[in-house]
């Protein structure tokens, strides 16, 4: 039934047909599946078939997070985060990103080491930033991997170190991440870290402009001041 549901409503392999993807989610969800709970909320959260609303999303997120489906909990953490369409709470939030980190939700502690770095919400500490960070890069987290490098370039509780810096750039780049290309081009240039190379500096710049479809007054890189 849930599969059903979800190729009428994506149309994958079968012609498009909301209704039809709705009414076999729905009777997979009555027969306990949290995961067609979590894709009828998911439906309202997108707006196919039927009125974006995250408020109507909410009773049928909240059906599938009691389930223990470990998405429905992870968007409960970002409903209370935010208060959407829940009273804010930033406990509750914390709690289900715990949670869903601990069962391999990169993202989730992605966000908590977001909150702690920036004091949303939470007193700032630099620590648990970075130790959220770190648990975040070792599930295969790129924005993490960037920040992590970030921590090192600025001696941010841990000891400067620009090679360390460089590396998490790297590897956060070989994942695809545009602004760690960003950073690889900058410390090309200036030879932090790795050994001074304008020409990597060029080329890892340009592709970062490629991917983000942006300008970039490459003359700062002849002068220095990237």
């Amino acid at each position: 039934q849930f599969n059903l549901g979800v190729m009428y409503s994506r149309g994958e392999g079968v012609e498009q047909d909301n209704e039809k993807g709705k009414e076999f989610l729905q009777k997979a969800a009555d027969l306990g599946d949290s995961d067609a709970w979590f894709q009828l909320g998911n439906l309202y959260v997108i707006g196919r078939g039927v009125e974006q609303s995250y408020s109507k999303s909410l009773p049928f997120i909240q059906k599938a997070a009691e389930l223990k489906n470990l998405y429905a909990i992870y968007m409960m953490g970002l409903y209370y985060q935010d208060g959407t369409g829940v009273e804010k709470d930033v406990n509750k939030a914390i709690e289900c990103f715990k949670f869903t980190g601990e069962n391999g939700n990169s993202e989730a502690y992605f966000n908590l080491g977001e909150m702690y770095d920036k004091g949303l919400d939470v007193e700032k500490n630099d620590y648990l930033a970075f130790d959220y960070f770190q648990k975040s890069a070792e599930l295969g987290n790129s924005k993490a991997l960037v920040k992590i490098g970030t921590f090192y370039a600025d001696g941010k509780c841990v000891e400067k170190d620009y090679k360390r810096a460089f590396e998490c750039f790297e590897k956060s780049a070989k994942k695809g991440n545009p602004n760690a290309l960003f950073y690889l081009g900058c410390y090309y240039a200036k030879g932090k870290g790795v050994e001074k190379n304008m020409a990597k500096a060029i080329e890892t710049l340009l592709e970062f402009t490629r991917i983000r479809k942006s300008n970039f007054n490459f003359n700062l890189v002849y002068e220095g001041n990237v």
